[in-house]
């Protein structure tokens, strides 16, 4: 067995005071082979850097909270298996502390002091030099089911089921694995009943919501969702997942709040603004779609801005707000005259609106340039013949 001094544990607190209250109880115990970040994003980044053996998260951190680390961890071939302690200030008896033991194997509530550290670090290690059949059987399950060995994953959480009948886990993954086979009801069977035995199951109720919104059953979708967001840390995921499916149940309010929402947890990050976009752009709001584009995207790059303004433009003839998709076609074309597609869409739309002459001479100009353009001279003919 290794000793204290091994083990390499990684701490993730923003809350600079409460991080060096952990530090210093660690040393104290003879654990000093450790490491310290400020946000989730960081933690992820050393987890991947560094060969960490027991990782204390804080619960609500910035970047990602506890619960999304957790579950990029538990995703994660390599990692799957890492002792993982939720630290939370969250009241006992709260719905967040339900939350939280629905989904960890380990937590342990602010403030607390080194012998409660050490009860939960001796804790850790027992399990980790000699683990109980439940937990043979659920890393099994887990590690066969990360390797798409579906029959043998099914077989272990049925194990684990039998070892331990009051635990959620086993029909979560159960459910999991259903899903993969393409077995919905079952999986949405299994879902339930973990519900049943944790009401505040996220990752239990994260699957019913793909499920529903895979049979287009919105008002359970947005049910599933709201639970979610009741009892789970602030999430742009979850805000942005809520935003579609309002905009998808004719909720432009409640899609609005919530796409807002997303937006104060997307803070900087690229990715999660891209999906933003998307969503406006999907969801049909032009405006809000543009309005972001122009404070987080729109830079020295003409290229792409005459792209994006192009796929509004299209979006709002899909809309039928063909005002607005010429005002993004001319602003596309005083930044890229010559533009092949922007020429054409805007022809193809003053077509549609019988300004034959402008049509004409936006064709005839891409023509010009694009003597080969076999669309814009098909629709050339048909503005000659009328």
């Amino acid at each position: 067995m290794k000793k204290k001094k091994d083990y390499r544990i990684l701490i993730a607190e923003d809350n600079q005071s409460m991080r060096r209250i952990m530090e210093t109880m660690l040393s104290g115990l003879g654990y000093d082979n450790q490491v310290s970040v400020l946000n989730g994003q960081e933690a992820w980044k050393k987890i991947q850097e560094d060969d960490i053996d027991i990782f204390f998260c804080d619960l609500m951190m910035p970047e990602l909270n506890g619960l999304e680390l957790l579950n990029l961890i538990r995703e994660s071939k390599k990692y799957f298996n890492m002792p993982f302690v939720m630290v939370t200030g969250v009241d006992s008896k709260s719905e967040f502390m339900k939350t939280v033991r629905a989904e960890v194997d380990y937590y342990i509530i602010k403030p607390f002091n080194a012998q409660k550290l050490e009860e939960m670090l001796d804790k850790i290690i027992r399990s980790i030099a000699k683990p109980t059949g439940y937990e043979k059987a659920v890393f099994a399950g887990k590690y066969y089911l990360l390797n798409n060995d579906l029959q043998k994953s099914l077989q272990s959480f049925e194990i684990a089921g039998k070892v331990k009948p009051g635990s959620a886990q086993p029909f979560f993954y159960t459910g999991l694995i259903h899903e993969k086979t393409g077995d919905i009801d079952k999986a949405e069977a299994n879902y339930w009943k973990a519900l049943s035995i944790e009401t505040n199951f996220i990752n239990a109720l994260s699957g019913l919501a793909t499920i529903y919104r895979t049979k287009k059953d919105y008002p359970k979708l947005i049910a599933c969702l709201k639970r979610s967001a009741e009892i789970a840390p602030a999430s742009f995921n979850l805000s942005l997942n809520l935003g579609i499916a309002c905009s998808e149940t004719n909720d432009p309010e409640g899609a609005l709040l919530n796409f807002k929402e997303a937006l104060r947890l997307a803070r900087n990050n690229i990715d999660k603004l891209n999906e933003l976009l998307e969503a406006y752009m999907n969801a049909g709001m032009i405006d809000q779609a543009d309005d972001l584009f122009a404070r987080k995207f729109q830079d020295d790059d003409d290229g792409k801005t005459v792209v994006f303004w192009n796929r509004l433009a299209l979006q709002s003839i899909r809309l039928g707000q063909h005002d607005k998709a010429r005002i993004f076609f001319l602003s596309a074309l005083k930044l890229e005259p010559q533009n092949k597609k922007v020429n054409y869409n805007l022809a193809n739309l003053l077509y549609q609106q019988k300004d034959f002459d402008s049509a004409q001479a936006y064709l005839q100009k891409i023509i010009r340039l694009h003597p080969g353009f076999k669309e814009a001279g098909e629709l050339l003919k048909k503005i000659v013949s009328n």
